[in-house]
């Protein structure tokens, strides 16, 4: 089974992690994800996730960081 066949159009998704995933345009957007409108080739696809996507951490991880790194008090 060839999940890419040749001139398969894809679009990009996100969700409410800022996660991004390729996703065959053909197929319904599955919940919890958003198409963001781009669509093309699987490369163009994966080079438009590979400059958008610039934290791999899901959000809810870095907001947590960011909570724990913030000012520390002394008593």
């Amino acid at each position: 089974m060839n999940f890419n066949p040749q001139g398969t159009t894809f679009r990009v998704l996100i969700d409410e992690e800022a996660q991004y995933v390729i996703w065959p345009e053909h197929k319904a957007v599955p919940g919890a994800w958003t198409d963001i409108g781009v669509t093309g080739g699987k490369q163009d696809c994966l080079d438009y996730v590979e400059l958008a996507w610039m934290d791999l951490c899901p959000l809810s991880f870095s907001f947590f960081m960011d909570q724990r790194s913030g000012p520390m008090t002394t008593h």
